[in-house]
């Protein structure tokens, strides 16, 4: 058993490389703050009926920042693959190299998309054991409908969403006080990004572009937006929406793990 926890070591790793970079990133995003030259102002949606922050900073953000938060969403994201990847290899030494790059941790549009690409011989996630399926479909690794309400993890989606190799193409900015958002591109002679007031369902979402270039959504995050007189800004805390989709992760990774060493000890 203590050979097959080895085959762990690796996402363990991950898990502790994103920790220890969080921390840094931490440190550099409150410095920022005593730094803070943004522009800010309120704009109005009356289609969708939302009020916006719109902040405007004349510089771009610090490629250290940058850096680390790239780090710490491609290792949280790795940890997930490689979690499912010890999983299969333990459970269905069988599979050759070949097959095991269909063993992925699965994201789908919807609930009936992942059940059905779960169990597709030919489908993108055909060596996930089946072991794990369950376990994969308790984390709803498929975004909330808005209109519907039905169950999703929008954390989680948030995760693939920014790690995404196909993503890259856009452009992931932090600006000061730790506010990020993921842009096409510099917009006018600064970064620009929108805030929606906070909302019931959570913290951060996606949100429809309109009238700009690039792609139909971008993605903000914002632990704290409030309209007052005084200061219409309240605190941006991407370190923390990092540090609880970090935690999420390291729940899923060590219950693979421990779904994995029952199965092999027969007490699944």
């Amino acid at each position: 058993m203590t050979d097959a926890r080895d085959r762990f070591e690796s996402p363990a790793l991950r898990l502790k490389w994103a920790h220890r970079n969080l921390d840094e990133f931490e440190e550099g995003c409150t410095a920022l703050i005593a730094d803070d030259q943004r522009v800010m102002s309120v704009e109005y949606d009356a289609e969708a009926d939302e009020t916006f922050i719109v902040l405007t900073f004349p510089n771009e953000p610090p490629e250290k920042l940058r850096e680390l938060a790239d780090r710490i969403i491609g290792d949280l994201r790795s940890a997930l693959d490689q979690a499912v990847r010890a999983s299969a290899s333990l459970l269905h030494p069988e599979l050759s190299e070949a097959q095991l790059k269909y063993a992925v941790f699965p994201f789908a549009d919807t609930e009936k998309g992942l059940a059905r690409q779960l169990v597709s011989p030919k489908g993108p996630f055909r060596s996930v054991p089946p072991a794990l399926h369950d376990l994969i479909h308790e984390t709803e690794p498929y975004p909330r409908d808005p209109e519907t309400l039905a169950p999703g993890n929008n954390m989680l989606c948030l995760l693939n969403n920014l790690a995404n190799p196909q993503k890259h193409e856009s452009l992931l900015e932090i600006g000061p006080g730790g506010a990020m958002a993921l842009w096409h591109r510099p917009i006018g002679e600064g970064f620009k990004y929108l805030f929606p007031r906070p909302r019931p369902e959570g913290n951060f979402e996606l949100l429809r572009h309109k009238g700009r270039p690039g792609p139909e959504y971008k993605i903000s995050l914002a632990s704290t937006v409030y309209l007052v007189q005084s200061d219409p800004i309240g605190t941006f805390d991407a370190p923390g929406v990092l540090r609880d989709i970090g935690k999420l992760v390291e729940k899923i990774v060590l219950d693979i793990q421990e779904t994995t060493l029952k199965s092999l000890a027969g007490e699944a």
